[in-house]
C-alpha cells in the first residue's frame, strides 16, 4: 500500500532545516538560533527557552532512549553544545566540548555519544557520562577524508561514512584507527 502524505499547517512553526524524533514521541524543530518542541506528532511546536542567540545555526541533534538530548549549533566562532534531561523541554549550554566542526551525533542505549565532524580535521568527540563530559578522539579514516554522518546499533557498534568509505567499529566507539 502506498503511503499519502498530508500537508499540516502546524501552529507555531517556524520553517527549519531538520526535525529529529526523540523519547516519548516527541518531535523537535531546529530553526535559526531557536528550538521548537512538539509533542502530538507536529499539529502544535513551542519554542524553547535555550542559551542560543538568535543566528546560531543548527548543526545536529539526538535523542537517547531516556529523554536526554544534545543539540549542537554554530555560534561564530566556536560550537554550542546545548543538553537536555527532560525530552527538550529546557536546555543547559555544555562547557569544555573539544570544538570539531560536527556533521552528525549519535548515541547508544548506555548514554554513550559520539559527535563526529570534519573539515579535514578527521576527528570525533565523545562522551561516556550520558553527554556531561566530552573528550577528542581521532578519526583515522585516511586521508584527510572528514567523517560525515555517524550511527549507532546501540551495543557498541558505531559506524562512520565519509566521502570514501564507511569505517565499522565494534569497541564502543574508542578507536578508529
Amino acid at each position: 500500500t502506498p503511503l499519502t502524505w498530508s500537508t499540516l499547517i502546524p501552529t507555531g512553526f517556524i520553517s527549519s532545516s531538520d526535525v529529529v524524533s526523540g523519547a516519548e514521541n516527541v518531535l523537535l524543530s531546529f530553526p535559526t538560533g531557536a528550538i521548537q518542541r512538539s509533542i502530538d506528532g507536529g499539529l502544535n511546536w513551542t519554542t524553547q527557552t535555550t542559551p542560543l542567540i538568535g543566528t546560531a545555526s543548527y548543526r545536529a541533534a539526538a535523542c537517547g532512549p531516556d529523554g536526554v538530548w544534545i543539540a549542537i549549533f554554530y555560534e561564530s566562532p566556536t560550537y554550542r553544545y546545548l543538553r537536555s534531561t527532560d525530552n527538550g523541554l529546557t536546555w543547559v549550554l555544555l562547557a569544555g566540548v573539544p570544538s570539531i566542526f560536527p556533521n552528525g551525533i549519535a548515541v547508544d542505549n548506555k548514554g554513550q555519544w559520539i559527535a563526529a565532524g570534519g573539515s579535514s580535521s578527521r576527528t570525533a568527540v565523545r562522551s561516556t557520562d550520558n553527554g556531561l563530559t566530552w573528550a577528542t578522539l581521532t578519526a583515522a579514516t585516511g586521508g584527510t577524508t572528514e567523517i560525515v554522518s555517524i550511527a549507532t546499533d546501540g551495543r557498541g557498534t558505531w559506524v562512520g561514512t565519509t566521502s570514501l568509505a564507511m569505517h565499522t567499529r565494534y569497541d564502543d566507539g574508542v578507536s578508529w584507527a
